[in-house]
């Protein structure tokens, strides 16, 4: 009974596809977040600047926790978030916040897709047209 016990909880441990991404070594501290709202919302603004560093700090936590995925249908999608990373010398990375319709909110990344809804919640929550601390 053991023996079995212990089969299953290693075919169920193995056949777990999530790896998690190690957090990234950066040369250059982001200093902007610019978001282009290429979604259906007419809640987020056009585009958002942000340049609060409380705030990217809490973003780059939030990046650096992002779990990899596969299979992600994105062909099918209701539109998406731009998000340009800035560092100081004008080097700029995009992150695409993509809402699809089979597989929810999933995020594109240095080509590499992966799920974060701390992260979706973060670009909603300072992407909005009523936010003012940007």
């Amino acid at each position: 009974m053991k023996a079995i016990y212990y089969l299953l909880s290693f075919i169920f441990i193995s056949c777990n596809n999530e790896v998690r991404i190690a957090p990234e070594k950066r040369n250059n501290q982001i200093s902007k977040l610019i978001i282009y709202n290429k979604s259906t919302n007419k809640y987020i603004a056009d585009t958002s600047i942000i340049e609060n560093l409380k705030i990217i700090s809490e973003f780059d936590q939030l990046l650096n926790r992002r779990v990899k995925g596969s299979n992600f249908n994105v062909k099918n999608s209701f539109g998406y978030y731009q998000i340009k990373i800035c560092s100081s010398d004008t080097n700029c990375q995009n992150l695409d916040l993509i809402y699809t319709v089979y597989d929810g909110v999933v995020i594109r990344y240095e080509g590499t897709y992966f799920k974060q809804d701390e992260l979706e919640r973060f670009i909603i929550k300072y992407a909005k047209k009523s936010y003012s601390g940007l």
